[in-house]
């Protein structure tokens, strides 16, 4: 099972979203997506392999940083996109507490 790993799993989709969010918000508000992709970022280091189980907890509160600023993105970014964007960063999160 692919997500039997959550740590991993989430470690993956966080991977794929910061690289799919720096080709698909060019237009955003610099600010925003600025912090969207730091926290991406930090929860990425958190969620690496050998790292103390609090390391996640960590990760899972970045993410939900990130979702708090990429629903400010407002109208400059697509809203199908900010959806999309805002419920993968709650599931891997949610991974991320699940670890």
């Amino acid at each position: 099972m692919p997500h039997a790993d959550h740590r991993a799993a989430a470690a993956g989709g966080v991977t794929e979203l910061r690289a799919s969010l720096a080709r698909a918000t060019a237009c955003a508000p610099a600010r925003v997506t600025a912090e969207v992709r730091a926290r991406l970022t930090a929860a990425e280091r958190l969620l690496q392999p050998g790292l103390p189980a609090q390391s996640t907890d960590a990760a899972a509160r970045q993410l939900d940083r990130a979702v708090a600023a990429a629903s400010g993105w407002g109208p400059a970014v697509q809203q199908d996109l900010r959806r999309r964007t805002v419920r993968d960063l709650k599931m891997y999160a949610r991974w991320a507490r699940l670890a």
